[in-house]
């Protein structure tokens, strides 16, 4: 497994945060904390399949949801929170 501490430079990390960086190979896991895992599922072309366990109380949006529910509270912050997800 390569680990990687170094400072990843993104538009979205603009104040000067690093990101861990793993490569995982399909079937794979990486454990955050005691209740999440998330695994690679599949490579696809261009695209991976990610599975995420994590408990129901724990949201999980994909960026372009994130981004409009954070815009959607700037809005009307008293807007109870819909994580959007049917499966939970």
């Amino acid at each position: 497994m390569y680990i990687s501490y170094g400072a990843f430079h993104h538009e979205i990390f603009t104040k000067g945060s690093g990101m861990l960086v793993l490569m995982r190979r399909p079937g794979e896991s990486i454990h955050i904390g005691p209740n999440i895992v998330v695994t690679l599922v599949a490579l696809e072309r261009n695209r991976a399949r990610i599975g995420i366990e994590a408990p129901r109380e724990v949201p999980i949006d994909r960026e372009e949801i994130a981004e409009k529910k954070r815009l959607e509270a700037l809005v009307d912050p008293d807007a109870p929170e819909d994580d959007g997800n049917p499966h939970r």
